[in-house]
């Protein structure tokens, strides 16, 4: 049966990462959020903005299929495998 081996220094950062954690906590840490508390996102707006940058995303991934003769790179529509077999 395998087991897991803690080294010293992973213990150390492991604390200081808790300590930390405990700290930002303790010390209201998270009060720059409260100035969104009781605003709402409608989510047809969101998806809405959503559709949009996925769009913009696909038009620019297109122009660069297109273009892709100047950087020397040959676009396939199925990822070669055969470099694995």
């Amino acid at each position: 049966m395998a087991s897991v081996h803690l080294k010293p220094i992973g213990a150390v950062i492991l604390f200081l990462c808790g300590l930390s954690m405990v700290y930002y906590f303790t010390t209201g840490g998270g009060e720059h959020l409260q100035k969104y508390e009781g605003k709402t996102v409608s989510m047809k707006a969101l998806l809405s903005a959503a559709i949009t940058l996925a769009k913009k995303g696909g038009k620019i991934v297109k122009e660069i299929g297109k273009n892709s003769h100047d950087l020397g790179v040959r676009m396939n529509s199925y990822p070669n495998f055969s470099l694995f077999f």
